[in-house]
């Protein structure tokens, strides 16, 4: 007997992991009523650039060596009135040399005077004078010229619409200065570049990047940490784990206080959004209370048996950013004189020479963008895009010179997943060979966006089992998780299949028993292309472990198909026998809970006891808990967005994110038994999979957490043997 399922269906865990409102499809398993026939899709892979002639000229400045700003742009702009440009352009520019340092960059500027204005993404000066008349330019909101610093994403604002006067101009300089000298103490003081951050729930934020610049967070415990430090010099040494944590979180809260829609610390789609809606605002008595309250806190003696926090100073030259910046020098040194020996190098050697530059030039542009630091191209600040597989190729420069481990933790943990991936242990194994080369992981979700930078080069295939079009095909929540897989995993071959509308428009949503049938769809197609993982970050509450998606999820596996499926966002709010969402109740899928980056389960995690009618067994599910509490992922934008943003990431929780980060744990698990020559078929590889996790997982509580990938790996080729 077919039972229909509760309405909130597959749309309830998609929604809950993202936080916003539940869409309106739905799923019954009880309909035999077909989706429409797939449709393929193109995968273009993303532009890249690469600058004629890169060197310390055309390497825009940073923290470490300040060059003119002015000459970046200059030699490009346009003749303009004498007037115009010794009144406005000219007095920017030198406040910009005045600076400690200053970055421009493609990111976006904002014409305030345009209704519904289009973000132009890597204009420079040049664009700016062709897109207003003269007389704009002398308006009170006349667009100038900035190097203004983001929180968490590593772009910049080459132009910003702000004020010409002078005491704006001012406080611009001062944001600069700040940024920097925070970033300089917070290092020298100790503190960890990422940072747990107490809320409703638990996330990791930056302090400050590897650029050596601070964060809105960083610059804000900065403020309560600078005079208390320049009062006693050992006072960090004395404060605890749990007094830095409160001060750390009353600094994010002192944050909320002040806006400038131009200044640092605003997610990319937030900043996006914030720039049209909003002038900013700023309440400095209520922050100067939150900094006093700080204060007093640290100022108190710790609590007996209070964990210390344990900051102890680090010596410039063992700081990481001062690490990799010389490495990042060095290689651009390098680069140039391969370039040099490339010319004077016969035909015969210039195969072997180009080989050489090509992987100088991938561990370049591979620092240039974990640092933030933006390059000039015909005039024009470029950023490159932060993507995840840049990581291993820095780590393995790291490995070579035996930098010190703190430098590769660091320079991991400013990465949007790089809490995981050091959780995970997972740098150590790319070190060995693993990065899912040759594996092909399926996501059916709501379809990956394959135009966002840190997965173009990893989605091959595109498939569409829903009647979206255009930017409707392009999911929110599949770009995320494929990220998470793509993270963890950098070399495995996705697939896209969309079995899940983005709209509510009638005639073209599908509804609840053509959600169902994509889905099928999905699962057969995914398995005839060859995937050998396929992850469902869905699910319908109120399921059965023999409902019609679950026996063919169990058809799946015993072809040797491992599918990963997330436990869903209940909780304990449905009736017992009903938390675990469908297809997370097969028997032989591995359902997994989310958990915070302090193994604490979420609370809207599903668990409980499934029901399996056909045998009359009972089974505790989810088998597994990952990562699924504020995990920084792929954001998806409208694609002009991603020029303005490079590469734009932002927090997603539920136990959506949770499923990929064992999709991808898979991957390299897969590859490993592949490497030590083990074949394997059938229903064994998902049976070895799912019982390897279990057997290596961590126990907190009473929860099983998928944290050692290593020892799951030992225990699955050992099943396999």
């Amino acid at each position: 007997m077919k039972l229909p399922l509760a309405k909130k269906s597959f749309s309830s865990l998609l929604c809950a992991a993202l936080f916003i409102p539940q869409l309106s499809f739905a799923v019954n398993v009880a309909s035999d009523k077909s989706a429409p026939l797939a449709e393929e899709t193109p995968v273009i892979q993303n532009f890249s650039f690469t600058p004629d002639n890169l060197n310390a000229e055309n390497l825009l400045p940073s923290p470490f060596d300040l060059e003119k700003l002015s000459g970046v742009l200059e030699p490009e702009m346009p003749s303009v009135k004498a007037d115009l440009k010794a009144r406005i352009i000219e007095p920017i520019f030198q406040a910009a040399k005045a600076l400690p340092v200053a970055r421009q960059s493609r990111a976006p500027f904002q014409l305030q005077n345009q209704q519904k204005q289009k973000f132009s993404f890597v204009s420079t000066i040049q664009s700016l004078f062709k897109k207003f008349r003269a007389k704009d330019l002398v308006s009170a909101k006349s667009p100038s010229v900035g190097a203004l610093f983001d929180g968490e994403n590593l772009a910049v604002s080459a132009l910003n619409p702000v004020s010409q006067d002078e005491s704006e101009r001012a406080a611009l300089t001062l944001l600069l200065k700040t940024a920097v000298n925070a970033g300089t103490d917070l290092e020298s003081w100790g503190l960890p570049n990422s940072i747990a951050v107490q809320g409703r729930y638990l996330r990791y934020a930056k302090l400050y990047r590897m650029s050596g610049q601070a964060t809105d967070l960083g610059i804000a415990l900065h403020e309560i940490l600078k005079p208390l430090v320049d009062a006693d010099p050992h006072f960090l040494s004395r404060i605890s784990q749990s007094q830095l944590n409160e001060a750390v979180s009353l600094a994010e809260f002192s944050t909320h206080y002040s806006l400038n829609p131009a200044a640092p610390g605003l997610y990319a789609r937030h900043r996006l959004l914030r720039k049209n809606v909003s002038t900013g605002h700023d309440y400095p008595e209520w922050r100067s209370a939150l900094v006093l309250r700080a204060q007093k806190i640290l100022s108190t003696p710790a609590a007996k048996g209070d964990r210390p926090a344990r900051l102890i100073p680090v010596p410039e030259e063992k700081r990481p950013t001062k690490i990799l910046n010389t490495i990042l020098m060095e290689t651009l040194t390098t680069y140039k004189d391969k370039q040099a020996e490339l010319k004077a190098a016969s035909a015969k050697d210039q195969e072997k020479l180009n080989e050489e530059a090509a992987q100088i030039q991938s561990l370049l542009f591979s620092l240039l963008s974990a640092m933030g630091r933006p390059i000039s191209i015909q005039g024009q600040a470029r950023m490159i895009s932060v993507t995840h597989d840049q990581l291993p190729i820095i780590l393995k420069e790291l490995n070579r010179r035996h930098v010190e481990a703190a430098v590769s933790e660091a320079l991991v943990r400013s990465f949007p997943l790089g809490e995981s991936l050091w959780r995970m242990g997972i740098p150590a194994l790319w070190k060995k060979g693993l990065t899912g080369k040759g594996i092909k992981v399926a996501v059916i979700d709501n379809g990956i966006d394959p135009e966002h930078p840190d997965l173009a080069s990893a989605v091959s295939k595109v498939v569409n089992f829903t009647r979206d079009r255009g930017d409707h095909a392009k999911g929110g929540h599949a770009t995320p998780m494929a990220d998470i897989i793509h993270a963890i995993a950098p070399e495995a071959e996705i697939l896209s299949y969309q079995a899940l509308s983005n709209t509510n428009l009638p005639g073209v949503t599908l509804d609840g028993e053509e959600t169902n049938q994509a889905v099928l769809n999905s699962l057969e197609a995914a398995a005839k292309d060859g995937a050998q993982i396929i992850n469902l970050s869905l699910g319908a509450a109120g399921g059965y472990s023999s409902d019609e998606i679950s026996r063919k999820v169990d058809e799946l596996s015993k072809q040797g198909v491992i599918i990963v499926v997330s436990a869903g966002n209940s909780g304990l709010n449905l009736p017992a026998g009903f938390q675990v969402g469908t297809p997370g109740t097969s028997e032989s899928a591995i359902s997994v809970g989310a958990m915070d980056y302090h193994h604490a389960p979420a609370d809207f995690s599903s668990h409980g006891l499934v029901f399996n009618p056909q045998k009359q067994t009972v089974e505790e599910k989810p088998d597994i808990f990952a990562f699924g509490v504020n995990v920084k992922a792929a954001t998806q934008l409208p694609e002009e967005f991603y020029a303005a943003e490079p590469a734009p990431y932002d927090y997603v929780s539920g136990t959506s994110p949770a499923a990929p980060h064992v999709s991808g744990a898979a991957a390299l698990m897969i590859q490993a038994a592949q490497k030590a020559g083990i074949a394997a078929s059938g229903s064994l590889i998902p049976f070895a999979a799912k019982t390897a996790m279990i057997q290596s997982a961590k126990r907190f509580g009473n929860i099983k957490a998928l944290e050692n990938v290593s020892a799951a790996i030992k225990s699955f080729i050992k099943l396999l043997s």
